[in-house]
């Protein structure tokens, strides 16, 4: 028999024949249809274990059946689940044993599994790897997503005071260094700028303090250095450290640093004056003196452009930039120490004109077609100087693959000096 078409919006109940109590509140889009499928529901093999299969098999068991009850209709369907969640509040306030798994309406609002619910889906999914589709997927679907202050304070105190088992901290640090640079870059500059409370840095500083025999790698401190190289720190900056270090004790190896780079800057590089000059040096006059003041003002301006120029450009210096500033360094050291030589070096002769070495030797150098990077040829040259009043520039200069400035540079005379027409 065909099913009777039925598209009316009810709440409906199922009540327990036996004392007329409702049971079950539900809400269908087609009229009776849904009410009558419960009953055939229950006779299924594959029908869900819930409170109202069992209620409903429990009465055919006996011979019965439940009754329906229609509780509203409504005009709209966008109504039925605010309709549905009120008459369910309303028969469990009356104090209604009903079978509902939730508070009603889309989804599992209001449904709280038990602790043996709990257990088992959390030894079905333990040790269940997932895969990196299923991954992005949830990381998309948390992009945004802000956790109120609630839910905050509830993962605050689930992980507090949480220790983390052997192979838990073992695997933590196999993994560390293994992010990558992708998403090393992104948890950079999501961080990078972001200023910290006040307790997050009474949390990092309580952390920091006293732990002892914390030593850092190499590569690390080659990171911090390139890291903080050319980085101005403000008033308010110095002046907390500065306080922070007032009354501090320092070790010996930190003193003895300390002490060797006051020396190099303020007694190494120090100018002695020109009279105390020419009593230790005797020999040396004034003029000589003076030059070579001039020649130390010169390369210390030449120093602080350089160092101007490092760190407007980048605030990471390359490994080869750094060591080219420490052997300028430690040139520069050793001929303040050394104050040996008397007066200024002379200029390096510069030679210019007929005894240039291109005029000397004009047979070693590499000329046109014996350049590795020549287009041309003395032959294609004389081509060109001879087609160039008949034909466009611009036509040569597709012929022969160069530009039309060279065919204008050539035609001219200016290029190709030495191939004769």
């Amino acid at each position: 028999m065909p099913r009777r078409k039925d598209r009316r919006n009810l709440i409906y109940a199922l009540t327990d024949p036996r004392d007329g109590v409702i049971r079950y509140i539900g809400k269908s889009v087609d009229g009776m249809n849904r009410p009558l499928h419960h009953a055939k529901e229950s006779e299924l093999n594959h029908a869900p274990n819930t409170h109202k299969t069992r209620w409903i098999r429990q009465l055919k068991a006996i011979g019965l059946s439940y009754a329906i009850l229609i509780v509203e209709e409504l005009q709209e369907a966008s109504l039925l689940n605010e309709r549905e969640r009120w008459w369910i509040s309303l028969a469990r306030a009356w104090g209604c044993q009903l079978t509902n798994a939730t508070d009603g309406g889309e989804g599992t609002y209001g449904w709280h599994p038990s602790p043996e619910t709990i257990a088992k889906n959390s030894a079905a999914h333990k040790g269940i790897r997932l895969s990196q589709e299923v991954r992005a997927a949830i990381a998309r679907g948390h992009i945004g997503l802000k956790k109120s202050a609630e839910t905050k304070e509830k993962i605050g105190a689930a992980h507090r005071g949480r220790k983390k088992s052997p192979e838990q901290v073992a695997k933590m640090r196999a993994r560390r260094g293994t992010a990558l640079p992708e998403t090393r870059a992104k948890i950079s500059a999501a961080k990078k700028g972001k200023p910290l409370s006040a307790t997050h840095r009474a949390h990092m500083s309580a952390a920091q303090k006293g732990r002892p025999g914390r030593t850092m790698s190499d590569e690390h401190k080659a990171k911090l250095r390139s890291a903080n190289l050319g980085r101005s720190l403000s008033p308010e900056h110095r002046a907390k450290l500065s306080a922070a270090h007032r009354g501090k004790a320092w070790s010996e190896q930190r003193q003895r640093r300390v002490s060797e780079a006051w020396v190099k800057k303020h007694v190494l590089a120090r100018v002695t004056p020109p009279s105390m000059r020419l009593n230790l040096l005797g020999t040396a006059t004034q003029n000589d003196l003076r030059a070579r003041d001039d020649a130390r003002k010169h390369s210390l301006k030449q120093e602080q452009k350089f160092r101007r120029i490092v760190r407007l450009r980048n605030r990471t210096v390359s490994e080869h930039t750094r060591t080219k500033l420490r052997d300028y360094q430690v040139r520069k050291w050793a001929n303040l120490r050394s104050l040996r030589f008397l007066g200024t070096p002379r200029r390096e002769r510069i030679v210019r004109g007929d005894a240039h070495y291109s005029r000397v030797h004009p047979e070693k150098l590499q000329r046109g077609e014996a350049r590795p990077a020549a287009k041309l040829t003395e032959d294609k040259v004389r081509e060109i100087r001879r087609r160039y009043p008949s034909e466009i520039g611009s036509e040569l200069a597709k012929e022969f693959g160069i530009s039309t400035t060279c065919i204008s540079g050539i035609v001219r005379g200016l290029r190709w000096k030495h191939v004769a027409n």
